[in-house]
């Protein structure tokens, strides 16, 4: 995993746009080439233990992650989120405004996204939290399993 992280620290480092870099460059985003990238985390709450995060060496990159091509997707229990807030990964996730989906959760987890909490909800249905959107209820549809 680490290996991983230490490749994609080298990817953040590449695309970030360079000192003569133009506002049509930084607008068009055109400064850099290459593929979007996803980093889909599922049970972050396994990944950050008390032995260390090892997504922590790109929290120093997050505030680029739109600009250079680089999107993260985590999901977690919601049991325990709270707590996590005050981890350095997380913590920056917040202060930048990150958009997500709260689903059903325990309300006195505090504020999960923005000043989102959770709800006893049905499954797939809670809210999109976005700063520019607020938070709208939203159904996520689920396909059934094929076999």
């Amino acid at each position: 995993m680490q290996m991983h992280m230490e490749a994609l620290a080298g990817v953040f480092s590449r695309r970030q746009p360079p000192t003569d870099v133009t506002p049509r460059q930084l607008r068009d985003r055109s400064w850099w080439s290459g593929p979007q990238i996803f980093i889909i985390v599922d049970d972050y709450d396994l990944v950050a233990t008390n032995a260390g995060n090892p997504l922590a060496p790109l929290a120093e990159y997050l505030p680029f992650a739109r600009d250079t091509g680089v999107r993260f997707i985590i999901a977690r229990n919601s049991a325990g989120a709270s707590r996590s807030m005050y981890e350095g990964f997380m913590q920056r996730i917040k202060e930048l405004g990150a958009q997500g989906v709260v689903l059903s959760g325990d309300p006195s987890e505090g504020d999960l996204i923005g000043s989102v909490r959770g709800h006893a909800m049905p499954p797939g249905r809670g809210y999109f939290a976005s700063r520019r959107r607020g938070a709208p209820l939203v159904q996520i549809g689920r396909l059934p399993e094929q076999r």
